[in-house]
């Protein structure tokens, strides 16, 4: 659990840099990199960046995969653990 908590957070704070490059017209995060991240069991913390930041929340493919990967790591937890 400590090990999700800390990959969560992580996640959070790549969308926020990402969103922050955007911002500034720096050098981005890739779409897939973001992503993959949040499909790593790194849902949570990919919906809080996308909310609090509002960020790539227009993005078909990020409101549609974020939160499906969310699900995909509670079932993991329920069922798997």
């Amino acid at each position: 659990m400590i090990y999700l908590a800390l990959w969560n957070a992580l996640v959070f704070l790549i969308y926020g840099w990402d969103k922050l490059m955007a911002i500034r017209k720096g050098r981005r995060v890739p779409e897939f990199w973001l992503l993959s991240v949040s499909l790593l069991a790194g849902g949570l913390g990919g919906i809080f960046g996308m909310v609090i930041f509002r960020h790539k929340t227009n993005k078909w493919r990020f409101r549609l995969i974020v939160p499906l990967s969310l699900l995909l790591t509670v079932f993991i937890l329920i069922y798997v653990i």
